[in-house]
């Protein structure tokens, strides 16, 4: 495997930010599981505001400096895909940014940037068939930021953005298209990535072991800031430790009930639900894991 893998990092206006802190740690600890991948054969490209503050980036590091103006702040009043269209449109702008220049045969995969990436997702995705069209990282964990608990995760490509890689040929757009907002909101959305994966003579291939940590939970998160019910479930577990005393399954059932009478005439509950199960310590070993050997001070704060 020859073709270039291009990791798109895009970093949204810094009036959206609500903890400027915390995004640099969460960006110190993405790089460092980005410089830490086996295989070094990657392009990064963080497409970020003018004014942005960033950590040292890895050797394969490109700085793309755009001038987007934030996206207008929604009412309290909309609904679920009102409030995020918006931020969608916002990632879609940056990620066309990130895109430009990138060779049709290279795959291009989102990053967001308060995850975690294995260290051996680039290796694996170099080594696969010159044939497929895309990779998916179907398994990983989810990690309530501070918590010392991580959940294994599976069905992760339906939540988090961390997932999916392409070939850039199968965006296929115009110039003039790319500035409709349903274009753009399209190519923010990981799903809408994975849809396109299975269109007609589409492959893809899945990376063998958990390959991402999902981190959820933290002040800039979207969900936190704007649906603070995303997971309406989230509390009974961080304050009561129930996940590990419940069946398995019961948690998804409970999930899937709250979820439905949280999207009452907003849409199917189903469309936000994956399974987690399975808490495991977040030690220096699991960290190590995922990015390494880099950063080992985040040991001692995961």
């Amino acid at each position: 495997m020859t073709a270039d893998l291009y990791l798109l990092v895009p970093i949204r206006h810094p009036a959206m930010v609500s903890d400027k802190d915390h995004q640099y740690r969460c960006l110190e600890a993405l790089f460092g599981s980005l410089a830490g991948q086996s295989d070094p054969r990657y392009v990064l490209r963080v497409i970020c505001d003018r004014s942005q503050v960033l950590p040292p980036l890895p050797a394969q590091g490109q700085r793309v400096d755009v001038d987007i103006p934030p996206p207008v702040k929604p009412s309290e009043q909309d609904r679920e895909q009102e409030v995020l269209n918006p931020f969608r449109v916002d990632k879609g702008r940056r990620l066309l940014a990130g895109l430009d220049g990138v060779p049709p045969e290279a795959f291009v995969m989102n990053v967001d940037d308060d995850d975690l990436l294995h260290s051996d997702v680039v290796r694996t995705i170099q080594a696969g068939s010159d044939s497929t069209d895309g990779w998916v990282i179907d398994r990983g964990y989810v990690w309530f930021d501070g918590s010392s608990d991580i959940f294994e995760a599976d069905g992760l490509h339906l939540a988090c953005g961390t997932t999916i890689a392409v070939r850039a040929k199968h965006f296929k757009f115009s110039d003039q298209s790319a500035l409709e907002d349903d274009i753009l909101i399209e190519l923010a959305g990981h799903r809408d990535w994975f849809a396109l994966l299975n269109s007609d003579g589409l492959s893809y291939e899945r990376v063998p072991f958990r390959g991402v940590i999902y981190r959820r939970g933290h002040a800039n998160s979207m969900q936190t800031r704007l649906l603070p019910t995303a997971d309406p479930t989230a509390p009974i577990w961080t304050w009561t430790g129930l996940q590990s005393r419940l069946p398995n399954g019961m948690r998804l059932r409970i999930k899937r009930f709250l979820h439905a009478r949280r999207n009452a005439g907003v849409g199917p509950a189903d469309a936000l639900l994956y399974h987690w199960d399975r808490p495991h310590a977040f030690s220096g070993d699991l960290y190590r894991t995922m990015t390494g050997g880099k950063l080992e001070a985040q040991d001692s704060a995961a």
